[in-house]
């Protein structure tokens, strides 16, 4: 991959501003976007970082956002009801798309609508799934032979989430009926009971 321009949505939230000092550190070129100009020009960046305000709701700027574009970062919450137009907009523009959901059903809707896509489209790159997701790899292979399942436990502190986090937390539990399971994982130093909400 060359040294295309990377945009990232979402720039003024917690993710997008984590998101966007990483980019600040590099070397290639990038735009930011949000909807909120004053926000928008308050986030640190490089010299080669540039901003644009965009609505995700607003196709013909979420157009003039992607152009020249070769890579989008997604982090504009919830995606539930958020996300799926500027999936579209990446396809239309032939950018290729990564975001930082945690949401189940936006992220099946994603896989269903867009398996056959021009360009990768990649959501649930965030905490919530690719640790996860590399151990159950590393797990399985390990195993040799057929694994029929891994479950994949996190353990935080119990901080608050961010404003982002919660609304789409909220996002998902008001869309998704959801049953409460108990799981036991066993740890070196005991085992341990998990309560999870599993939405179906």
């Amino acid at each position: 991959m060359g040294m295309g321009l990377i945009a990232l949505l979402g720039a003024t939230g917690y993710t997008g501003r984590l998101v966007a000092a990483e980019l600040a550190r590099g070397d290639r070129p990038y735009r930011l976007g949000a909807r909120d100009a004053r926000r928008l020009a308050e986030v640190p960046r490089a010299a080669h970082g540039g901003e644009f305000v965009v609505d995700a709701a607003n196709p013909s700027r979420l157009d003039a956002f992607l152009d020249g574009v070769e890579v989008l970062i997604n982090t504009v919450g919830p995606f539930t009801t958020l996300g799926m137009p500027v999936v579209e907009a990446a396809v239309r523009n032939r950018v290729a798309y990564v975001d930082s959901t945690g949401e189940p059903g936006f992220m099946s809707e994603v896989y269903r609508r867009f398996a056959d896509a021009p360009v990768a489209i990649v959501p649930a790159c965030g905490f919530d799934y690719i640790p996860g997701d590399l151990a159950a790899a590393i797990a399985a292979h390990d195993a040799g032979g057929k694994v029929d399942s891994v479950a994949v436990h996190y353990e935080t502190n119990a901080m608050l989430p961010s404003r982002g986090t919660a609304r789409s937390a909220l996002e998902v539990m008001g869309h998704a009926p959801a049953e409460l399971r108990a799981t036991r994982v066993a740890f070196p130093e005991g085992t341990r009971r998990y309560d999870q909400k599993v939405c179906k």
